[in-house]
């Protein structure tokens, strides 16, 4: 996707190290799982995963 340029021992090198390319092949799997579920169940999916991040993020601000 994107790379940024890092010296590693002298010589600048292409580095996959930002995180898009794990984040893009997620929503690209939930879009799928989506598309192929019924309507009720992926509401079910969609409300699950708000909920967890939004625990996530609630848990990592109050740390």
């Amino acid at each position: 996707m994107d790379a940024l340029v890092q010296e590693v021992n002298g010589v600048a090198t292409a580095n996959q190290s930002c995180g898009h390319d794990p984040h893009s092949t997620i929503v690209l799997y939930l879009y799928l799982a989506l598309a192929i579920a019924s309507a009720e169940s992926a509401l079910n999916l969609l409300s699950d995963l708000y909920f967890s991040l939004r625990k996530k993020k609630e848990k990592a601000l109050f740390k």
